[in-house]
């Protein structure tokens, strides 16, 4: 605690590591932005030098480093495996493959951050349901893929409260039935969430939350929905 802000070493290997490791298992333009420079509190400084730049800095300067036991084995994860492996093929390809790759990755981001930002833009325009969210289906049709799916995905997290397990396949199958893809009036979702197409609108909505159940005890005291009660 007390720390406003918190720098990290990672370089533009970790970097071209990250995108290629999300190239493979599958992503958008958001896993190929790779690593962000700033995330909140957290700030990356090096993240666009190569590892080999740093090392022969820190050699020159006398300046003292520790090494990933780990790094330098094979089987220890896929992102090792890329780094012994893979990594030396690409820089024989091209020596500079990790500056193109920290480059294209910049691009990526810029470019991702700006449909985030058209995405928001209808998000806002979205009416709040007591439940859930609702947004004109024609809205999702005027825009380009791109942007709808990334607005349907934040209707989404709005709604569950986070990001977490809303994956490619929910937003395409929202985004179908918002454009009235299909014979499918709804769609189920994580975390007890429904999507519904009705007339002219799309609407994301949320079961409630069932408290959990409390010990009661005769002549005791319980609080529930804020309330005291006397048993």
């Amino acid at each position: 605690g007390g720390y406003d802000a918190v720098f990290t070493a990672h370089h533009a290997d970790d970097n071209a590591e990250t995108v290629l490791l999300n190239l493979v298992r599958g992503t958008g333009s958001a896993g190929l932005a790779g690593i962000p420079q700033v995330r909140g509190n957290i700030c990356r400084p090096f993240l666009r030098i190569p590892r080999a730049e740093l090392a022969d800095y820190a050699a020159a300067h006398d300046i003292p480093h520790v090494e990933d036991s780990t790094n330098q084995d094979p089987s220890a994860a896929a992102r090792n495996a890329l780094r012994t492996t893979v990594m030396p093929v690409l820089r024989q390809l091209n020596p500079k493959c990790v500056e193109n790759i920290a480059r294209t990755s910049s691009i990526l981001r810029e470019e991702s951050d700006a449909l985030e930002s058209m995405a928001r833009g209808l998000t806002e325009q979205a009416k709040e349901l007591p439940d859930g969210v609702a947004i004109p289906c024609l809205m999702l049709m005027d825009v380009p893929t791109a942007v709808a799916e990334r607005t349907i995905l934040q209707l989404m997290a709005q709604t569950a409260g986070h990001r977490r397990d809303l994956t490619a396949a929910h937003v395409v199958a929202v985004l179908d039935l918002a454009r009235g893809r299909g014979e499918e009036k709804e769609v189920s979702l994580p975390y007890g969430m429904t999507a519904r197409r009705k007339k002219y609108s799309l609407e994301i909505t949320r079961r409630p939350v069932r408290p959990a159940g409390l010990p009661i005890a005769v002549g005791g005291t319980v609080e529930f929905g804020g309330t005291a009660v006397m048993l």
